[in-house]
């Protein structure tokens, strides 16, 4: 229901250009099948479900900060799909994920 409300809104606004983030692959599918010109994001809290992105094929992956490791890196540049990691709140992780060759950091700092 709430995909569908968003996507009403966002037909009455069509200057706004969101990246549409979920956990839930089927909002996901919903806006790929629907909204094909809008961007979208894939949530990950846990690597057991890493395995999606082979389905939903999102834009980007926004990834929790301690699930970070050099073989998703690698994945994402072969497959071009920038990584935005999340719940980076503290200052030196912060700083170490800024050397990461990842595309932003979403953060409370």
């Amino acid at each position: 229901t709430t995909a569908k409300n968003l996507n009403g809104l966002l037909y009455k606004c069509p200057e706004i250009r969101p990246v549409i983030s979920s956990f839930s692959p089927l909002v996901l599918l919903y806006f790929k099948l629907f909204r094909k010109n809008l961007k979208t994001a894939l949530v990950i809290d846990n690597s057991k479900y890493l395995w999606l992105l082979n389905i939903i094929h999102p834009d980007f992956l926004h990834l929790r900060a301690d699930l970070i490791t050099e073989q998703l890196i690698n994945f994402s540049s072969e497959h071009n799909l920038p990584i935005v990691i999340w719940t980076v709140d503290n200052y030196l992780v912060q700083k170490s994920c800024e050397s990461l060759p990842i595309f932003g950091i979403i953060t409370d700092l």
